[in-house]
């Protein structure tokens, strides 16, 4: 049998959005534990930089990095837009809350018109994640606070952009949700939600062994 031809496309996307965990972590945990760090001192840094790049659980660039850079798209991490309160122009990763600081979601509607990466390391599928200090936003809540921004902007995603979603090995290796079928079902709930806001171009990548 003779292989199938190869076939190229241009892949011209408007934007990247991108969902995740450490594995597409642009610096979110770092900006959002250094922010908290500072309310409360016994809150460490994660990760420590240097020795890690700029807030990435790498010694370098990350994947999507390298394909932000082959896109000729600039994607900026979510912490660098969120606000302290909605409708208050104070840029901040963290909010106050009774349960003390948590990663802000808060975006005002910068996260409408450019392109966005929201991975958290230690994000799960769910609403959370993993980590001893709580508050870190899983797969659903960096979703919801991306349709969230959309609902207070009146928009609806950008069709011509790609979204991008890897993550599930923290569910995995916390035990939390021991159940495959349930992490598989908070994977489908975030695209059916991107997708019933207008997302149509998604990548959705599997796990390397854990």
């Amino acid at each position: 049998m003779l292989p199938s031809e190869a076939r190229a496309y241009d892949l011209d996307f408007s934007n990247l959005y991108v969902f995740g965990d450490s594995l597409s972590d642009p610096g979110n945990l770092f900006n959002l534990s250094k922010a908290r760090n500072q309310v409360n001192p016994i809150i460490p840094i994660i990760p420590q930089s240097p020795p890690y790049f700029e807030g990435r659980f790498s010694n370098g660039p990350i994947w999507v990095d390298y394909l932000a850079d082959a896109l000729d798209i600039e994607v900026k991490p979510s912490t660098d837009l969120s606000v302290l309160l909605p409708n208050v122009p104070i840029l901040s990763p963290i909010t106050i809350t009774p349960d003390g600081p948590r990663a802000s979601f808060f975006f005002n509607g910068a996260t409408t018109n450019q392109s966005v990466n929201f991975a958290f390391g230690g994000a799960e599928t769910g609403f959370g994640g993993i980590g001893e200090f709580g508050g870190l936003p899983g797969l659903l809540t960096q979703v919801a606070g991306f349709t969230n921004d959309l609902i207070v902007s009146d928009q609806m995603a950008d069709p011509n952009a790609l979204y991008i979603l890897w993550l599930a090995g923290n569910d995995y290796q916390s035990m939390d949700i021991p159940n495959p079928t349930q992490v598989v079902g908070n994977i489908e709930t975030a695209l059916n939600s991107l997708y019933n806001f207008g997302a149509r171009n998604f990548l959705v990548l599997n796990l390397p062994d854990l």
